[in-house]
């Protein structure tokens, strides 16, 4: 069996490093490396993680923003396999033998599988709503035209081949929250073959610890760095000479253009900048991508009034499985919150 490297970035988790590393080390099929990269935290993250004792490789850092972590990690990762994981999020007990077993298989590039926002706690997991990915990415449309119409993928949910990795590089550092969105359009750009595992699940716990907020500055930096990973890919999309459709170019300008309309509002020297862009738009196209946005706001209602999740199309987001409940008993937790699919 492959070898398989888990890279964790840490930030001031103590209360819940511990948690994930006991699940990495329950899988059914070990990590031959789980490296813990400590991004300069503030509480005893450092000697939870110790407590561990060797079955975890710990790198201390000052404290970067989590891509230079993920990269310190991949930077002494030797597994045939990458699986990024958060400090915070869980997975079920099989989540890496049934990923590398398939991509073994097919020699697939990146195995991805479903995953499901939750709320955990007095060991019951209470879903936001859906479970997201329930299918794989429909083939009507190629990865990189999907994510340039708004999906994306979340990485605790993959497992990627190192040597896949390897011809995309590094994480950029001067993107937060962003950073994976950026990296994961590099990893498209090469043209991936990807393999759905629905077997197995991924939680991606939802806290208030160490999170970035949505109010005051952290919501200006959210904008900040949306337009600047705006545009990058834009850039990235010219030097690759990628060719788009129609709808779909429609579709990222008028993000673009939106991203613009937040950054005039907040008060720095981005509102000139932002609003001297703006002027370049003619009135016909900011008639048109203010009525796309509009129309794709009222539809993001409506979905959430019919299916109870805003998630759109390529998402394939549907209420949790018995299967998956399951899953969740086995890792100790009790599923709440959620009227589980009959399969």
């Amino acid at each position: 069996m492959s070898r398989v490297s888990v890279i964790i970035p840490n930030y001031n988790r103590a209360d819940l490093i511990g948690i994930t590393l006991e699940n990495m080390l329950s899988q059914t099929l070990k990590p031959t490396e789980i490296i813990v990269v400590d991004d300069g935290s503030t509480d005893n993250s450092v000697e939870v993680i110790r407590s561990f004792g060797s079955k975890i490789t710990l790198i201390c850092q000052t404290n970067q923003g989590p891509g230079a972590a993920r990269n310190a990690g991949l930077k002494v990762a030797t597994g045939d396999y990458i699986q990024f994981f958060d400090s915070d999020d869980l997975c079920s007990l099989n989540k890496i033998e049934c990923q590398v077993k398939a991509l073994e298989a097919s020699s697939a590039d990146i195995a991805y599988s479903p995953w499901a926002k939750v709320y955990i706690e007095s060991q019951q997991v209470r879903f936001e709503n859906h479970v997201v990915q329930q299918r794989q990415l429909p083939l009507s449309k190629n990865s990189i035209i999907w994510f340039l119409q708004t999906w994306n993928i979340l990485f605790q949910a993959c497992i990627i081949r190192r040597s896949f990795v390897k011809k995309v590089g590094y994480y950029r550092t001067d993107l937060m929250p962003s950073e994976d969105s950026e990296f994961l359009f590099r990893l498209l750009l090469h043209n991936p073959k990807l393999e759905f595992v629905p077997d197995c699940l991924v939680l991606y716990r939802l806290h208030s610890m160490g999170q970035i907020t949505a109010s005051g500055t952290s919501q200006n930096h959210r904008i900040l760095d949306w337009n600047s990973f705006l545009n990058i890919i834009e850039a990235q999309l010219k030097n690759n000479h990628l060719q788009v459709d129609l709808f779909t170019k429609l579709i990222f300008e008028a993000g673009m253009y939106q991203s613009l309309k937040y950054l005039s509002n907040l008060p720095d020297i981005s509102q000139d900048i932002a609003k001297k862009k703006r002027s370049h738009y003619s009135p016909l196209s900011k008639k048109i991508y203010e009525t796309l946005n509009l129309y794709r706001r009222i539809e993001a209602g409506l979905r959430v009034r019919l299916t109870g999740s805003a998630y759109l199309h390529p998402y394939q987001a549907f209420y949790p499985t018995e299967y998956q409940y399951q899953l969740i008993r086995d890792m100790g937790y009790e599923p709440v919150g959620s009227e589980p699919l009959r399969s």
